[in-house]
């Protein structure tokens, strides 16, 4: 008689799964890491210096959805796509589900409330456009 959990992961083994899962973590871990390294802090409302409690409250509700997901498509990996799970795919699986997660937010607007990141404004300039600075009148700028 099969358990409840087996009956959950179908095919997949309990260690399969939670290798699958560390490689995917992995991979959400990348891609969080590689953004806060990318992040400009005089754009938005997060802190100058790196803020691990305000990183993870900042990303959340972000890695939760993406945890969901990541359990999701590695469930039905096989299934769904005829794939045989491996380590590779798994860490393919945690990269895109940033990247998945950012278009189900701009497809679904009922996402927006879970998605949206605490940190970013909506009125934030655009990447290549440099913030206006006003020229300070008790510190002229020297010539």
């Amino acid at each position: 008689m099969k358990t409840f959990i087996q009956e959950i992961l179908g095919d997949l083994s309990i260690m399969q799964f939670a290798v699958s899962l560390f490689w995917a973590i992995w991979g959400i871990m990348l891609v969080l890491l590689y953004d806060s390294t990318t992040r400009k802090p005089l754009k938005n409302n997060s802190p100058v210096p790196f803020s691990l409690s305000y990183f993870i409250k900042d990303n959340l509700k972000k890695t939760l959805l993406s945890l969901m997901l990541i359990i999701t498509a590695i469930i039905f990996c096989k299934q769904v796509l005829n794939v045989d799970l491996n380590n590779w795919y798994s860490l393919g699986i945690g990269l895109s589900f940033d990247i998945i997660t950012l278009i189900l937010k701009k497809k679904f607007s009922f996402l927006k409330g879970i998605i949206d990141e605490p940190g970013k404004d909506k009125d934030d300039f655009q990447d290549d456009e440099p913030p206006v600075v006003e020229p300070d009148p008790n510190n002229p700028v020297p010539r």
